[in-house]
């Protein structure tokens, strides 16, 4: 197949509906995609934390920070400490009052400062703002930072290994039915990742979901461009990335709403099962199906487009003799160059000639 001879065929159907619904229909996984991609700003948001002391659950927070945890300044404002606790025997509190505390620790306010401290058990978090977060269910705190750019940082490496081989397989079976593969495989790892318990699988189920999420986006964009002109291919590759602008701007929305980690990571997710129905409606690649020797599923695709586009001026048995003539012309290009090689392998044809032939000039002969 020329390239030449098909984008013929695309500026003779012109641009209607059928360029269109392939456009709209590629292009909304931009709003899913990008929900992902920057999810982890709303998963995992910075939130205050202390250590836990289970023998005083009477007491209000602010009594709790006051007695069992020294002050430190967290940003140059002074603060209580997140990560150290007191040492102190808070089993004979269980069940006192605040205020007669004075009678178990008479000399507290002499002896507070010089008590000896100790990193914290375990913590609590202020669940004012989220509810629930990646870091309160796994303890990301003190010493754990670093686990929480894991998160982000394996997910990119999903982008980084799905990219590639992204392309290779599109090229090799298809841009619909890979896209419909990874499709499915997206739909069941981002769910299950809404409803992981160890923070390991949570970590699979993010780099599965940026491998698999990066191959949909990519067969989208192929199919999508293949589908218009030439002329045409810069602004659809410009409007491509609208959608994934509006997911980035409504993501702040659903999660204003949705305080859960688990919850707003399945909000952003399941839905994604709605672009099952591109699976059903969207073609499979005219190019690619060309490119393929799969011809008559080709022109039965271009036949649409032009129904669909509503040409009146189309010839349909144009396009016919059109993609006749290019699988001749691959199935005598595909003939000739086996010819050659059985030839070669039988030696009815010498080796190749050497450029330039020996004792010849090259350059020099047009000026000596």
């Amino acid at each position: 197949m020329t390239a030449a001879k098909f984008e013929d065929i695309l500026n003779k159907l012109e641009t209607g509906p059928w360029n269109w619904i392939i456009f709209l229909l590629c292009s909304l996984w931009g709003v899913f995609g990008a929900m992902q991609a920057v999810a982890t700003a709303f998963l995992s948001p910075t939130i205050d934390h202390w250590c836990s002391v289970p023998e005083l659950t009477n007491w209000t927070k602010e009594q709790v920070w006051s007695f069992s945890l020294p002050r430190t300044t967290v940003g140059g404002v002074p603060h209580h400490s997140q990560c150290e606790m007191y040492v102190r025997n808070y089993s004979h509190l269980v069940g006192v009052a605040w205020e007669d505390r004075f009678h178990y620790f008479p000399d507290e306010s002499a002896e507070v400062e010089a008590l000896p401290t100790q990193p914290c058990p375990s913590w609590e978090y202020d669940t004012h703002t989220f509810h629930s977060t990646l870091i309160s269910e796994w303890d990301l705190v003190c010493g754990r930072e670093s686990l929480r750019s894991v998160i982000q940082s394996i997910f990119m490496f999903g982008i980084f290994f799905g990219a590639p081989l992204g392309g290779y397989f599109s090229d090799r079976f298809g841009r619909k039915r890979v896209m419909g593969g990874a499709l499915w495989v997206f739909i069941l790892v981002s769910t299950s990742g809404s409803f992981s318990p160890y923070y390991q699988l949570f970590l699979l189920c993010r780099f599965l979901m940026a491998f698999t999420g990066t191959i949909v986006y990519q067969t989208s964009y192929i199919l999508a461009v293949e589908a218009c002109t030439m002329s045409q291919r810069s602004v659809v590759g410009i409007m491509f990335s609208v959608p994934f602008a509006f997911g980035c701007m409504l993501l702040p929305g659903i999660a204003y709403y949705i305080r859960d980690w688990r919850h707003l990571h399945l909000a952003i997710s399941f839905p994604v099962v709605l672009l099952i129905a591109n699976t059903i409606i969207l073609p499979e690649s005219p190019r690619w199906l060309l490119q393929n020797g799969r011809w008559a599923e080709a022109e039965k695709e271009l036949q649409k487009a032009a129904r669909w586009n509503s040409s009146k001026t189309f010839d349909h048995s144009w396009l016919l003799a059109t993609i006749t003539q290019m699988k001749v012309e691959a199935e005598n290009k595909d003939s000739s160059g086996q010819d050659v090689q059985e030839q070669q392998e039988t030696g009815a044809v010498g080796p190749l000639p050497v450029w330039p032939p020996s004792g010849e000039c090259l350059g020099s002969c047009w000026y000596s």
